[in-house]
């Protein structure tokens, strides 16, 4: 790779670095909008919160699903709202570690 590729690599390399730093503070300030919304007593609207509630629909969906199968294989035991919340938790934790 020459000099002048390299300079011009480094540079879509920062410029593309910008660009999901700029869009991770549009979702941030899109949430912040929807939280006050609510808090103010509306009802928010918007891309970002018809995406959550259809995340959400599925996330309930496959939790519902893997409580079935559990059910199913273990006759003699039976899926909590606790267990489900751990499993929440436990996913809640790969979400954030570093």
């Amino acid at each position: 790779m020459t000099l002048p590729e390299a300079i011009q690599l480094s540079g879509q390399f920062l410029q593309a670095r910008a660009n999901l730093k700029s869009r991770l503070q549009a979702g941030a300030a899109d949430r912040d909008r929807l939280a006050s919304s609510l808090e103010r007593g509306e009802s928010p609207t918007g891309y970002r919160l018809d995406w959550h509630l259809q995340a959400s629909k599925k996330l309930w969906g496959l939790l519902v699903e893997e409580a079935r199968q559990f059910n199913a294989q273990h006759p003699g035991d039976r899926v909590s709202v606790a267990d489900m919340l751990d499993v929440l938790a436990s996913a809640t934790a790969r979400l954030t570690e570093k």
